[in-house]
């Protein structure tokens, strides 16, 4: 091979190896230029969102699960409809923007995540005694219909109510009651089924029974009546007291709302797993009142079921994978 092969050779290697170069920074340039444009993009989508659904933004944590269960479900709160129409990739950017935890729900699978919640969450239930036979049968159906077919349904009352006065707020029962009930996280129908798990407990562990006997004898003046079921309301004796909490507090409930309308009995179920799990959470994970934070008011049927599993995800979470 003479030297003009050779350099012809090396000079088209060269420009062979130019023209790749040129062509992967041309690639690599437009590869960022169509990222940045993506990001840009998202991110305007997702300021339209949160300004289209600032009303509603503190449901955002609901409305992931939401999103992940029932995603072409036609919810009445406008944020869980509008969470549901975006894709994964702007949903992620939202609770980014607005500072809330992305659950990456997408990495369990959905059509058993329910199902192994209400599993996990009633295999506990039997453990601490809560119920001897389980009301969450067909399905955990009055769970479920508390969403489909009574989703609508507002729930009725004041979502919290003040004490009497501070002095009764400084000697309610004990600490843990009061900053329970403070905290505002006492509806209607919530105080009777919480106190009423947290008796059962109690006085199983009490060593002194009688002496928690009088402490919720005082405490039972500041509750108000039950608009559903019945106010809760602490027997005169000690032997009455302790006679109504042999029967297991589930039990009790589900006997009290087999006859309620279907509304009334789904509501009531969903308020049932939701302290049950709470007490469980404090009993078994020493953990008092809710495993996360939670900035929302429920005024719905379909936010206390998408709260219910919020509960159940945030105490079960590691054992679903």
């Amino acid at each position: 091979m003479d030297w003009y092969n050779i350099v012809s050779l090396v000079v088209s290697i060269l420009s062979l190896g130019a023209t790749v170069a040129v062509s992967f920074v041309i690639y690599h340039l437009e590869g960022k230029r169509q990222k940045a444009e993506k990001s840009k993009k998202l991110e305007r989508k997702a300021r339209e969102f949160i300004q289209d659904n600032i009303s509603e933004k503190k449901f955002l944590s609901l409305a992931q699960f939401a999103g992940f269960l029932n995603p072409l479900y036609q919810h009445n709160r406008k944020i869980y409809n509008a969470f549901n129409r975006c894709d994964i990739e702007l949903q992620k950017v939202i609770l980014n923007t607005l500072n809330y935890t992305d659950l990456s729900l997408e990495q369990y699978n959905k059509e058993e995540f329910v199902n192994k919640l209400l599993k996990l969450f009633q295999e506990d239930c039997k453990k601490l005694n809560l119920f001897t036979e389980t009301f969450l049968y067909d399905g955990a159906k009055y769970f479920h219909r508390g969403l489909y077919d009574w989703g609508e349904m507002r729930i009725n009352g004041n979502l919290t109510q003040d004490l009497e006065n501070k002095e009764s707020q400084k000697n309610y029962f004990n600490k843990d009651y009061y900053n329970f009930y403070n905290k505002g996280y006492s509806r209607i129908g919530e105080h009777d089924i919480w106190l009423r798990l947290l008796d059962f407990v109690n006085l199983n562990n009490s060593d002194d029974k009688e002496q928690y006997y009088k402490r919720a004898k005082s405490a039972s003046s500041i509750f108000y009546k039950h608009k559903i079921l019945y106010s809760y309301v602490v027997p005169d004796s000690f032997e009455e007291f302790r006679d109504m909490h042999k029967i297991s507090p589930l039990d009790y409930y589900w006997s009290l709302i087999t006859e309620c309308a279907e509304s009334e009995c789904c509501y009531i179920v969903m308020e049932m797993i939701r302290n049950a799990a709470l007490i469980i959470n404090r009993e078994m994970n020493g953990e008092w009142l809710h495993p996360f934070e939670c900035d929302y008011e429920i005024e719905r049927n379909e936010d206390l079921y998408y709260c219910v599993i919020q509960t159940l995800f945030a105490i079960y979470a590691d054992k679903l994978i």
